[in-house]
């Protein structure tokens, strides 16, 4: 589904996370658990890459997502390729 090598995901995708700007986000930690097993889900909008409580941010926090959509051809195949 990803269009990066997956030499690139933990970089890429750890800089998604940055995007978000959450002060109690470790990013640290959200590169050393981001990988080809990573957790994610599809939406209408896109892929949602997830992480749940405790893992990278405190309880209070909640669940941290980030939603690439399917439009982000440098990250994700385009969408017509995956659709047999």
């Amino acid at each position: 589904m990803l269009s990066i090598d997956e030499s690139q995901i933990k970089t890429k995708l750890t800089n998604e996370f940055a995007s978000l700007n959450k002060k109690d986000v470790d990013l640290n930690s959200v590169y050393k658990l981001l990988g080809a097993d990573s957790k994610y889900y599809l939406t209408d909008a896109g892929v949602c890459v997830y992480f749940n409580q405790y893992e990278v941010a405190c309880y209070a926090a909640g669940r941290i997502s980030v939603t690439i959509p399917y439009s982000r051809t440098d990250l994700l195949k385009p969408i017509e390729t995956m659709i047999p």
